[in-house]
């Protein structure tokens, strides 16, 4: 019998029935929208937490300014002055390194890249693009990780790789495959590169001021060797100079650290570098941090649930109440309640059961993540919350003004 009044009540008006299965296929994708939105908003928040959180950052800076710079790279030691500062600033107990050098790189046009993707067009100087130069901390501190392919090795770091590997940002991915090569031009010097690695989209740096998106970014090892004298002097010189201009991470304070990186810099009888506090930085929105943005998102979704529950009841009780005569027939006529509430809430099941079906070509069409969990939850939520308060209506219906009506 529950089967036959079901069928006869999808039936009855049936626009209303497709009424509200639009309005249950709205709420489960903006369920959907809204836990996407949560999660990534608890991933970004994971990630500038932990690359803020402990130890203080700070940016190292030379001081060669004009004919401090020509006298210092007159000397004839420069080069092993600078090898011994990277060398103590890489290996002492006080902090952690982080090499961190945003040296542009010359990649010529035939690889035929979007001038989107290219730095310093509006001077009329083409085929640069961003990139950094880092070390392994740089992946640590950032959580910086890869979609595809893997992050650097211990041997890519070395000069002596005929082949250097680089990682590109996410938005490379269309332009490039795993395993190409590219030929660039850093610090003067052409290098045949090999692709190792995309980053994961969105990933970012702390720049000193901002949070900075690396998805269209070139990313190079910061080449090490150990023989300095090897290698081209300039190039050298250029190399050592940035790689002794990093970011230091530590529990120290700003003033401790400039007397250690001072005393540091007076025994090699160079200017002292100076240290420069890093901005922190903590995911707001609508002036909300963090923790508090994740509770509200939680809340946003389960109002939507609960005013769309009372939404689709209002709209079965409306279809209960214009055919008020009929089921007040089905009553008289001895059919027990129950078979009348089995069809309701099997009603509703099998609308809310159309509108995940919608909401699951919606994420197909449009490259959303689909929680089966989550929303079978809801569905089954909504299912129970929306059957009851018209089989209470139903109960309390009185036979005798229903005929007469």
């Amino acid at each position: 019998m529950s089967a036959k009044l079901l069928i006869w009540s999808l039936k009855y008006k049936k626009y209303i029935t497709y009424f509200i299965c639009a309005q249950c296929i709205v709420l489960y994708i903006t369920i959907l929208l809204s836990y996407n939105a949560g999660y990534t908003v608890m991933e970004q928040s994971k990630d500038i937490h932990e690359s803020v959180s402990s130890d203080t950052l700070y940016k190292i800076n030379d001081n060669f300014i004009d004919e401090e710079e020509a006298m210092f790279f007159a000397q004839s030691d420069c080069l092993s002055i600078l090898m011994e500062l990277y060398k103590w600033e890489t290996n002492n107990g006080y902090f952690s390194y982080i090499v961190l050098n945003r040296q542009r790189v010359y990649i010529p046009p035939e690889y035929k890249i979007d001038s989107s993707f290219q730095h310093d067009v509006e001077y009329g100087i083409s085929n640069h693009y961003a990139s950094l130069q880092v070390n392994d901390l740089f992946f640590q501190k950032f959580n910086i990780k890869c979609t595809e392919g893997r992050l650097f090795e211990k041997n890519d770091y070395s000069t002596n790789n005929k082949v250097m590997p680089i990682l590109l940002g996410y938005s490379y991915k269309e332009l490039f495959s795993l395993g190409d090569y590219i030929n660039l031009s850093y610090l003067g010097v052409d290098f045949k590169c090999e692709i190792v690695g995309f980053l994961e989209q969105g990933c970012f740096f702390n720049n000193g001021n901002d949070l900075e998106v690396l998805d269209k970014y070139v990313i190079l090892p910061s080449l090490e060797t150990e023989d300095i004298y090897s290698e081209d002097e300039s190039f050298m010189l250029k190399l050592y100079l940035d790689k002794c201009s990093g970011f230091i991470s530590t529990e120290l304070t700003a003033q401790e650290l400039q007397m250690l990186v001072t005393q540091q810099c007076l025994s090699l009888d160079i200017t002292p570098f100076s240290i420069e506090g890093v901005s922190s930085f903590y995911l707001t929105m609508w002036g909300i941090e963090s923790d508090q943005l994740k509770i509200v998102m939680l809340l946003f979704a389960i109002v939507i649930g609960i005013c769309s529950a009372i939404a689709v009841a209002l709209n079965i009780i409306n279809k209960i109440m214009e055919r008020k005569y009929e089921y007040t027939i089905i009553r008289i006529n001895g059919i027990d309640t129950i078979v009348i509430y089995r069809a309701i809430f099997l009603e509703t099941f099998i609308i809310n059961l159309a509108a995940v079906v919608g909401a699951w070509l919606f994420t197909i069409a449009f490259n959303v993540y689909f929680n089966y969990k989550l929303v079978l939850m809801v569905m089954f939520f909504l299912s129970i919350m929306s059957t009851l308060p018209p089989c209470i209506m139903i109960k309390n219906m009185c036979l005798a003004d229903s005929t007469q009506e």
